[in-house]
């Protein structure tokens, strides 16, 4: 008996949902710009940085309520705002810009690693392997440029000097005796 009474919910509820699509396109309703179609009325969104609150009815508009703090909406919209961004600084990664109420926070990969693909850009960020550099900024790792010189000393002893690029404005450098 629960299931048919499950069943028939349902089916009663998506039977309302084509008839309110239905109704509304041979109505032929057309919305202004940040208005949605609801049923025969036309809704208006929510501002951005603003979610809904609670959907329009026959006799009342859209409530909109502003974005909880680390929430934030981009557009005019009728729907829930969205999880910023987290910076992981344990893997790497800075704050470039806060997280505002109508735009996401945006976050960097410091010097030496590079982004985690399977992550918003810059948020966690990979240490670049043995050999490799990334100048930060959530560009890719590459490998070093290596250079061996040879540096004559006054006492006629070679030592060996090895260096490696990091990027334009820095080089590491290792020199030893022969």
């Amino acid at each position: 008996m629960m299931v048919a009474a499950g069943f028939y919910l349902h089916f009663s509820a998506v039977l309302f949902l084509l008839l309110v699509v239905t109704s509304t396109h041979c109505l032929g309703l057309k919305c202004k710009e940040h208005e949605y179609p609801f049923g025969a009325k036309c809704c208006k969104d929510c501002a951005p940085g603003e979610r809904m609150r609670s959907r329009c009815t026959a006799k009342t508009d859209t409530v909109c309520a502003p974005c909880q703090d680390n929430y934030f909406s981009p557009e005019h919209n009728h729907n829930f705002c969205r999880s910023c961004t987290v910076c992981d600084t344990k893997k790497g990664s800075v704050e470039v810009k806060k997280c505002e109420k109508t735009s996401d926070r945006i976050c960097k990969c410091v010097p030496g690693y590079m982004p985690d693909g399977r992550y918003a850009p810059g948020s966690v960020c990979l240490l670049c392997p043995e050999g490799f550099y990334s100048p930060g900024g959530n560009e890719s790792c590459r490998p070093w440029t290596k250079y061996v010189l040879l540096i004559p000393t006054p006492s006629e002893q070679w030592f060996e000097f090895h260096s490696v690029a990091i990027n334009a404005q820095v080089m590491i450098c290792t020199i030893k005796q022969q």
